[in-house]
């Protein structure tokens, strides 16, 4: 995971990725459990990575175990779910 300073750089960095051609592995979106926003990409070695900023920032003397229903809020859509739904499309 790489952690940028803003969501416009992150946004930035999407582009760019999208603009040379890096295949994506997962659409921009919205983490559930710690609310970053982020997109995965996929490096030249084969590997996932995250492109993301503004998570929350946990402090260990309050935090409390919480369960989330959806592992993302809004967006995330991976590239076998993208080719998954291409593919029965008739």
């Amino acid at each position: 995971m790489l952690e940028l300073p803003t969501v416009a750089d992150v946004e930035a960095c999407h582009a760019r990725m999208t603009k040379f051609g890096v295949p994506e592995s997962a659409s921009l979106g919205r983490h559930s459990n710690d609310q970053m926003t982020s997109f995965y990409m996929r490096t030249p070695s084969g590997f996932d990575m995250e492109i993301g900023s503004d998570g929350l920032v946990i402090d260990p003397a309050n935090w409390e175990v919480t369960a989330f229903p959806t592992p993302s809020e809004w967006g995330h859509q991976w590239a076998w779910q993208k080719a998954a739904a291409a593919s029965s499309e008739p």
